[in-house]
């Protein structure tokens, strides 16, 4: 997924990596000169459009089941 240059070499392509702190940073590498990169996220909240959900759980925590609850 390509979004941005890398600022270190001007690589086009720049890989995700994942997330952390809930969401609020991504983290981004750059495969051609191994440089990681965190960039903030703005997250907006829709709370007009929530939705009940029930999960189910296994032991250890695991969760095997999301059904949205239809109003």
């Amino acid at each position: 997924m390509c979004v941005q240059r890398c600022p270190k070499c001007n690589e086009d392509d720049l890989h995700y990596l994942g997330d952390n702190c809930t969401g609020e940073i991504e983290d981004w590498g750059c495969p051609k000169c191994d440089t990681c990169y965190e960039v903030d996220v703005d997250i907006n909240r829709h709370f007009e459009t929530m939705r009940e959900v029930v999960v189910w759980v296994l032991k250890h925590g695991l969760q095997i089941a999301k059904n949205v609850i239809h109003q």
